[in-house]
C-alpha cells in the first residue's frame, strides 16, 4: 500500500491503472515509440497523463467521467471512502474558487473577445492568476493544483455569461468533451 501511495503522490502510476486517460496516454506512447525520433519529440507521457488523471478525479464535473473513480466507489470499503473524499474536497475547492473568481481574486482565461482581454491586460490583469495585494501571481504552472484552479475559474467565468438554466448543460458538455 505504501508503494502504491508513493506512485500516486509522485504521479508515476502505470498507465494501465488510469482508465480511459491511461489508454489515451498509452496510445500517445505507442505512437511516439513507433515513429523514429518520436520519444525525442514526446519524451514525457506518464507523468502528464497521471497529472491529468489526478486533476480529473478531484475536479467537479470532470470527476463524473472518471471511470477509475466510479470503480473505486463501486468497490466499497476504503476505496469508496477515498473516492468520496476526492469528490467532497473537489466540491469544497470548487465553491471557494468560484467565489474567489466571482470577486476577481482568481482569474481564468478571461473573455473570448481579444479586445476585452487586451483592455483587461492594460489594467494589470493576468489570465490564470491569483490576485494578492494588488499583484497577480500566475498559478498555471502549479499542476495539478493549477489545472484544477484554472478549470474551476474558467467555468466560473463562463457560467456568469450563460443563462442560469443552461449552466448544467455547459458543465455536462465540458465533461463529455474531455471524455472523448
Amino acid at each position: 500500500r505504501a508503494e502504491q501511495f508513493a506512485l500516486v503522490q509522485t504521479f508515476n502510476q502505470e498507465l494501465s491503472e488510469l482508465g480511459f486517460i491511461g489508454q489515451m496516454g498509452g496510445g500517445l506512447l505507442t505512437a511516439a515509440e513507433a515513429v523514429p525520433m518520436g520519444r525525442v519529440v514526446l519524451p514525457f507521457v506518464r507523468t502528464p497523463t497521471t497529472l491529468l488523471h489526478f486533476t480529473m478525479e478531484r475536479t467537479p464535473i470532470l470527476n463524473a467521467i472518471s471511470d477509475t473513480l466510479r470503480a473505486d466507489m463501486a468497490a466499497g470499503g476504503e476505496r469508496r471512502a477515498l473516492a468520496f473524499g476526492k469528490v467532497a474536497s473537489g466540491l469544497m475547492a470548487a465553491g471557494a474558487v468560484a467565489s474567489l473568481a466571482a470577486s476577481g481574486a482568481i482569474t481564468g482565461g478571461g473573455p473570448s473577445d481579444k479586445g476585452l482581454v487586451a483592455a483587461k491586460r492594460l489594467t494589470g490583469w493576468q489570465p490564470y492568476s491569483i490576485l494578492i495585494d494588488g499583484k497577480y501571481y500566475a498559478y498555471n504552472r502549479l499542476d495539478p493544483l493549477g489545472m484544477m484552479l484554472g478549470t474551476m475559474a474558467d467555468y466560473a467565468e463562463i457560467a456568469g455569461e450563460i443563462p442560469e438554466g443552461r449552466r448544467l448543460e455547459y458543465a455536462a458538455a465540458m465533461g463529455l468533451a474531455l471524455r472523448k
